[in-house]
Parts: C-alpha cells; structure tokens; sequence
C-alpha cells in the first residue's frame, strides 16, 4: 500500500485541499458575507500547482472548468444583482476542484440546498426576499457532494 504512486491518492489529497481553503472560506461568509480572495484564489492556484506539480488532475480542463464557472457565476450575478463578486471567484475554485465533469452536479446541489435554506429560513425565521443568505456554504456542500460522489466512484 504505501508504494502506491500519487495519482491513487489524487481524490485525498485534492479533498483536503479543498475543505482546507473552502471551511474557512464558508465561516468567513457566513460571519461577514465576505470570501477573501487569499482563500477563494489562493485555494484555486493551490490546486493548480498541486496538480502541475503532483500530477493529481489535468490541469487544463479544471483550468477550463474553472474558467468556465467563473463566466456562469458572473453572468448570474450580472443577471440577477444578489450574489457578490467573492461566489464568483469560489465558484473559480470550486470548478478547478471538481472539474467539467462535476461542476454542475456541485452546482445544482449548492444551488438545491440554498433555496432549501431560503424557503426554511422565511417560513421559520420570516426572512424576506431582501434578506442577505451567504452562498459559499452551499457551494460548499456541493463540493462535498462530489467528493463523496468520487469516493463511491473509487470504492465500486
């Protein structure tokens, strides 16, 4: 077991990369609706380098799924005025996380489990419309989601 190359443990050592700048990332917005880009961005070039250095992902097509979520997430929140420019740069590093493959999986449930928290959260709480609902946690999850998703990928 321990002669294993480092491509068998790519799914580890990327997880833990990516719980490792996406936990803070999330109390941070969830505190201050904030997401400083020494997480957002610093997550997203570690994974990149992890991947050029250790060979754990193809580095261009997370790059692209990177890119890519960046130009969605930006179109949202140009379209609809109530996400903030930090999603935008975590949905960055979330799509180099997950890849092309994944992306949307992680954002549909990000997006599943924030209407869910809303919908909970204005019948419980009575929160409107108005009120300001951090994202990143939820963004969060959808790559927990994929995590797990690749784990039972491996194991079957």
């Amino acid at each position: 077991m321990l002669h294993m190359p480092v491509n068998e443990y790519s799914h580890l050592i990327r997880g833990t990369v990516f719980l490792a700048f996406a936990l803070p990332c999330t109390v941070t917005d969830i505190k201050s609706f904030k997401i400083p880009d020494i997480l957002s961005l610093g997550g997203l070039f570690t994974l990149m380098a992890l991947d050029g250095v250790l060979h754990t992902g193809n580095v261009f097509t997370e790059g692209l799924a990177a890119c890519g979520a960046f130009l969605l997430f930006l179109i949202i929140r140009n379209l609809t005025g109530g996400m903030g420019f930090g999603d935008v740069k975590y949905a960055a590093f979330l799509g180099m996380y997950t890849g092309p493959r994944y992306f949307f999986v992680a954002s549909a449930c990000a997006a599943c489990c924030g209407l869910l928290f809303a919908c909970l959260s204005g019948m419980i709480m009575h929160k409107g419309a108005d009120d300001r609902i951090p994202f990143a946690p939820f963004l969060t999850v959808g790559g927990c989601c994929v995590a797990a998703l690749r784990i039972i990928g491996n194991a079957s």
